[in-house]
Order: C-alpha cells, then sequence, then structure tokens
C-alpha cells in the first residue's frame, strides 16, 4: 500500500452494517468497521474518496467508474479511492480493481452504510483526508476536482469548505437573491472550488436575475474559461444553469460550442451528453441532438432517473413534438425501471401537454398521481420542491405549473406561502404579472417576516424577469 501510485479499490458492505450520520466537511468519519479498516490500511494515502454504490445509487455511481478510473491514472501518490457497495456481488468484478501502474487492487470490507453521510440525494462522494476527517461531501464536477487536489496539497481550508457545501445544499437559495445566504457566501465558496460547475451555475442564475444582462454574460464566458479543461464541470455548469434560466435559448447559445467539445471528449458520461442536448436544442441545432440523443438512451438504458432526465431534457427542446414518441419511450422505460412516482407524473404530463397537445390527458395524469397510494405531500409541497430542488429545478415545469394551477381554483384558502409557491410557478410559465400578484399577497399575508419573499417580488417587478418564455 505504502508504494501505491493510486487505487481504485471496491469496498465491500459486510453483513454487520453499523449506523452512521450525516457528514460535513470538519466532521471525523466514525471509526467503525470497514471504515476504520480502509483507514487503517491506507498505507500513505493522505487523501481518501469514498463513493457510495449504495441501494439506489448503485446504478449511477458505476456510471462514474471511467472518470475515477481517469484520475487514478493522472493522480499523483497519495490517493486512495473506496467503492461502498451493499454486499459482495459488486466487488467480484477485477476490471473494478487497480489502475495497473501499481501491479494490483485493494479490497476492503466496509461495514458501513455509505448512504447514510449524504443530504442531498445527488451526493454521492465523501473525501476526507488520510485520517477520515472530512473535506468534501457531494458530486463529481461539483467542486470534488478542487478538493482532492487540496487534500493531497494538505492544505484545505475547512471552514471554506464548509460554506462551499452549504452553498450547494442550498441551492434553492440563490432565489433570494442579494438578501440570501447563497449570495453573501458564493465568492469565497468559488474561490475555494473554482472548478465547482455547480457554483459557477448559481453565480449565473443571481447574475441573471439580478444583475444587468452584460454582467450575466461576464459571468458565464467567465465560467466556461474556468471549467473548459473539466466536461464534467462544464456540464454540471451549462445543465444547471440552463434549467434555471428564464431565456435559456441565449444562454444556450453562448455554452453550446462548449459543451458540444465536451460531449466529443467525453462519449461515455451520461452527465455531460444531457448537458450537451439542452444545450445544442437551446442553440437551434436539432439533427445534432438527434444524434446525441439516440447516444444518450443507449447510456441511460439501466437507469430509471437517467430516462427521465433525458426526457426532461427533449420536451424542452424548441419543438417537442418532434420527439413525443423518443420521450414516451424513455418514460416507459424509467417506470418499468421503478422510477420515483413524482419524476413519472411529472415526464408523463410534460409529454402530454408539450409533445402532444393534449391537455386533457394531462390532467388525468395528474388526478391518478394526486389519488396514488402513499400519497404523504400536500400540493403546495410537491410543487416547491419540483420547481426548486436541484434534482428537478426546470424538468417537465409543466407539472408544477398545474399543481399551481389547482391550487389557484380557491384563492381566498391560500396560506401566505402558497401563495409564494403560487407565484414562482407563474413567473416560470411566463406570466409574470400574476407572479407578481401573488408574490404580493405573500408579502402582505405574512406582514412582511419573511425577506425571502420581498426579495422575490422586488425580481418579479423586474423588466427582465417578467418577459419570459413558456414552460421548459
Amino acid at each position: 500500500m505504502a508504494n501505491r501510485l493510486a487505487s481504485f479499490a471496491f469496498a465491500i458492505a459486510g453483513s454487520a452494517l453499523a449506523v452512521v450520520a450525516q457528514v460535513a466537511p470538519g466532521d471525523a468519519l466514525a471509526r467503525s468497521g470497514g471504515v476504520a479498516n480502509a483507514l487503517a490500511d491506507r498505507g500513505a494515502a493522505r487523501c481518501v474518496v469514498w463513493r457510495d454504490a449504495t441501494g439506489d445509487r448503485a446504478v449511477r455511481t458505476r456510471r462514474d467508474d471511467a472518470w475515477f478510473r481517469a484520475l487514478c491514472a493522472r493522480a499523483p501518490a497519495g490517493l486512495l479511492v473506496v467503492t461502498v457497495v451493499d454486499g459482495p456481488a459488486a466487488g467480484a468484478d477485477g476490471a473494478a480493481g487497480g489502475d495497473g501502474a501499481v501491479g494490483g487492487e485493494a479490497r476492503t470490507v466496509i461495514g458501513a452504510a455509505g448512504a447514510a453521510w449524504f443530504v442531498d440525494a445527488l451526493d454521492g462522494v465523501v473525501v476526507t483526508d488520510g485520517d477520515g476527517v472530512v473535506h468534501f461531501v457531494g458530486a463529481v464536477g461539483s467542486g470534488l476536482t478542487d478538493a482532492i487536489a487540496g487534500a493531497l496539497a494538505g492544505g484545505v481550508d475547512l471552514a471554506a469548505a464548509r460554506a462551499a457545501y452549504t452553498c450547494r445544499l442550498r441551492f434553492a437559495g440563490w432565489l433570494d437573491g442579494p438578501d440570501g445566504l447563497v449570495a453573501a457566501a458564493l465568492p469565497a465558496a468559488l474561490a475555494h472550488a473554482p472548478r465547482d460547475g455547480l457554483l459557477h451555475a448559481v453565480r449565473w442564475l443571481l447574475a441573471a436575475a439580478h444583475e444587468p444582462p452584460p454582467a450575466a454574460a461576464t459571468v458565464a464566458q467567465a465560467a466556461l474559461r474556468e471549467l473548459a479543461d473539466d466536461p464534467r464541470a462544464l456540464a454540471a455548469f451549462g445543465d444547471h444553469a440552463l434549467r434555471g434560466a428564464l431565456a435559456p435559448r441565449a444562454l444556450a447559445a453562448v455554452v453550446a460550442p462548449a459543451l458540444a467539445r465536451a460531449a466529443a471528449a467525453a462519449p461515455e458520461d451520461f452527465a455531460v451528453q444531457l448537458a450537451a442536448v439542452r444545450a445544442l436544442g437551446g442553440a437551434g441545432q436539432a439533427r445534432a441532438v438527434g444524434r446525441l440523443a439516440a447516444h444518450a438512451r443507449r447510456l441511460a438504458s439501466d437507469d430509471a432517473l437517467a430516462c427521465l432526465e433525458l426526457a426532461a431534457a427533449l420536451v424542452a427542446q424548441p419543438e417537442p413534438a418532434v420527439y413525443g414518441d423518443f420521450a414516451a419511450a424513455l418514460v416507459a422505460r424509467a417506470a418499468a425501471l421503478g422510477a420515483p412516482p413524482r419524476w413519472l407524473a411529472a415526464c408523463h404530463v410534460a409529454v402530454a401537454r408539450r409533445c402532444r397537445g393534449d391537455a386533457a390527458a394531462a390532467a388525468d395524469i395528474l388526478d391518478a398521481y394526486a389519488a396514488g397510494p402513499g400519497k404523504a405531500s400536500s400540493r403546495n409541497n410537491d410543487c416547491w420542491r419540483w420547481l426548486t430542488d436541484r434534482s428537478t429545478f426546470g424538468c417537465c415545469e409543466d407539472f408544477a405549473i398545474a399543481l399551481a394551477d389547482r391550487m389557484v381554483e380557491d384563492v381566498a384558502a391560500l396560506d401566505y406561502f402558497e401563495c409564494d409557491t403560487v407565484a414562482f410557478a407563474c413567473l416560470r410559465a411566463g406570466r409574470g404579472d400574476d407572479a407578481i400578484d401573488f408574490a404580493e399577497r405573500a408579502v402582505a399575508a405574512s406582514g412582511g417576516a419573511v425577506p425571502a419573499y420581498a426579495a422575490r417580488l422586488r425580481w418579479y417587478r423586474s423588466e427582465r424577469a417578467v418577459a419570459v418564455p413558456a414552460p421548459r
């Protein structure tokens, strides 16, 4: 172990799983079971990257295997990558072993449930130093490259790492504008993690919402320069920024050339292909979108959420009707793979409304979803979560807008937080006057006690915010 250049190690979960808590930068991983074994057997490793491939994350984690192999192939001495899995089957394949430069591989028994380390469902990677102190919690493309470099150099600012982590978790906080926590913390977070595509996207969203257009264009160009050599980080920037943009076609024209190059450079990376589909479609390159979508569908064939994400990108195209059958087939495949009901309902509604022009079918789908077994969330929660959660933001928004329309069937019964939700749904639907009306209701009904409501109202009143296209 001491002479290892970099090892791609599969950690196999034992039969007795230890309960571990959610972690953040500065915390120490609980030294129990296989975690203790892996740290004890780390050799000269100064940086340990823990990948969670337990439960629902298993399929998506496998998609990043090539990325991590490439990382290990170019990494300096001191890096150890460990993948946490549910059982021995995932560790039986020798193809997942060492990088070949050191003649061997490491297999460690892990007695910890990796999924318990993460607050956000999209996160799946923890970076620690050799002593198990957490430096990073997140995902590929969202600051991981910076975290690994810092850990290997031995100079991580844990306070800055925690601030960046908080910004990622509070993705929807950009909606609060200059008064929000994210806006205040973002400059320091980006200084700490300059190759974080997600943070660059949040910075652009803030600029697009609250600064003059030339300033937003400058932010986009700066992000493209910073992320030019990292296809996955570039994809994270492009995907999140395009999904959040009120005028996505203008941004798509700027980012499409860079994402087309990234897609060619990373043909097996679904996240990069998906971002390229969004960008090239928005830039009017329909033929290129068709080729990319066919390729991306093969990459997504065993991943329910990937199928739905690709379907969402296709229904957001300038001419969604062209992709109706393609998107419907993706949704059917996702259903067969056991996709989450909310995602399925949203995609079904979007295909019905955007691709088929069938409002009645969309209403029937929404009725069936609302009457489904085990329905625990209210319409307000479903609507707000869909519009603001990092995994669904900017995807199949017809679903959330339809929920909001049902909420306003009894306007007098709306509480102040429901008015705030409806206001944002109206903004995303391109109904600026309605957005302002309901935002004013939210501010008045709350007695001005929620600063975020007032910040959003100021945004909705701005000239740039009220003239927006139809939902994606």
